[in-house]
């Protein structure tokens, strides 16, 4: 009794783990950016790349490993309406408006010469609009080529200069959340979006009151990409491959058949049709009859 429950237990546990594992699996991460991050090629501890993304942030264009566009747009309100004024370095990517904070502390010892800019958590690091009031509105954009449908999207805000505390949220040219106080909500914004033709236009304004607009990472979640099978085309191959099979077994039965005939033609005497044969049959059964009673008459 002890071992029939253990085992109906054990079959419960498994069913409820294949569940869960079940739908962890329907989701995924496509875009993890960190933003302002030093070292765009790795990650903080506890993070991810996303599926879309092979670095932590870059300008807007294709990227080098996954061929999705994504990245940072600093173009808009350029005053020579280029990145020239754009280059990567010690202090991560800068743009004509926005800049990596780089007063993001070294981590480990200075004086040894050891310390690093890179490592911050996603939370700490932040990318910032510089020299937009009085030349250009006060906003950040990013932009990411993603399938139509809906997502969950988590920003994180820094407000380190207290002069970015109220900033609105644009997905596609509508506003998801305006006026968002970012202090009472613990540097976070979570909300679901939608997005439709193909590619996600996140723009991030700053309120009334503010002097910039600061990020600190964009994270982009939504239903893990189809990989099944279309199960039309696996009937299709099974079809096929029993028509095979079944067109390889008449070969081989004809290929006996024929075999056994050349086989039987090669050894029996061609003795005509069936009916000669008997004919031959009962002629040779008279002979004998005949020869017996002949012999019988003379003894």
């Amino acid at each position: 009794m002890k071992k029939k429950l253990l085992t109906v237990a054990l079959a419960t546990t498994m069913v409820i783990s294949s569940a869960i594992s079940a739908f962890a699996a329907d989701e995924a991460t496509y875009y993890f950016v960190d933003c302002g991050d030093f070292d765009t090629s790795t990650v903080s501890d506890g993070d991810e790349f996303g599926i879309y993304n092979s670095v932590t942030e870059q300008l807007y264009g294709t990227d080098a490993n996954t061929g999705k566009k994504w990245g940072l747009v600093d173009g808009d309100y350029s005053q020579s309406g280029s990145y020239d004024a754009n280059y990567t370095g010690t202090y991560g990517i800068r743009t004509q408006w926005t800049w990596a904070n780089e007063w993001c502390p070294a981590i480990g010892d200075i004086e040894a010469g050891t310390a690093e800019r890179d490592g911050h958590a996603k939370e700490f690091s932040n990318r910032y609009t510089r020299d937009m009031v009085g030349n250009a509105p006060v906003e950040m954009t990013y932009k990411f080529e993603l399938p139509d449908g809906t997502y969950n999207l988590e920003i994180g805000f820094w407000n380190s200069w207290s002069n970015a505390g109220s900033p609105s949220i644009y997905v596609n040219g509508t506003a998801i959340a305006e006026n968002y106080d970012v202090a009472a909500n613990n540097l976070l914004f979570t909300g679901e979006a939608a997005v439709t033709g193909g590619e996600m236009t996140l723009n991030v304004k700053g309120g009334a009151n503010d002097l910039c607009v600061i990020l600190s990472y964009i994270k982009i979640v939504g239903e893990a990409p189809d990989t099944t099978v279309d199960e039309d085309v696996n009937d299709n191959a099974n079809v096929n491959d029993d028509a095979n099979t079944n067109e390889s077994a008449d070969n081989n039965a004809n290929t006996n058949e024929n075999t056994n005939t050349n086989t039987n033609n090669n050894t029996t005497p061609d003795t005509g049709d069936s009916s000669n044969v008997l004919a031959l049959s009962l002629l040779g059964l008279i002979s004998a009859v005949i020869v017996l009673k002949k012999k019988t008459i003379f003894e």
